[in-house]
C-alpha cells in the first residue's frame, strides 16, 4: 500500500492515517520517517550562502516542517484512533542534567 500526502498539512496527515486503517483495521506501530535538511531556498536544495548566520526564515520553517511539525501531527493522528488509553504511545522525554 502506498499513501501520498504532505505530513505538514493536517488534512493530509488525518487522510493518510484513515486510509491506512481502513486497509489494514489498526496501527500498531507507527515509524515517522520523515525528514531532511534545510531546504527551502537556493540552488540544489540547500540556501545560498549554506550557514546557520544567513539561513533564511523559510529555510528554518522548512525544517521545522518537515522535522517537527510532521512528528507531532502524526503522532497525534495516530494517537486519537487508538482507544485503550494504555497502548497509546507516548512520546521519548529528553532529560537534560540539573
Amino acid at each position: 500500500m502506498r499513501v501520498i500526502g504532505d505530513l505538514t498539512i493536517p488534512e493530509d496527515v488525518a487522510r493518510i492515517v484513515d486510509e491506512t486503517i481502513e486497509r489494514f483495521g489498526h496501527i500498531d506501530i507507527l515509524v515517522h520517517n520523515a525528514g531532511g535538511n534545510i531546504r527551502a531556498g537556493g540552488a540544489g536544495g540547500h540556501p545560498v550562502p549554506d550557514d546557520a548566520i544567513d539561513i533564511s526564515i523559510a529555510d528554518v520553517h522548512a525544517v521545522l516542517g518537515s522535522n517537527l511539525t510532521s512528528t507531532i501531527l502524526i503522532n497525534k493522528a495516530v494517537a486519537a484512533g487508538v482507544s485503550d488509553k494504555a497502548h497509546r504511545c507516548q512520546a521519548t522525554k529528553i532529560a537534560t542534567p540539573d
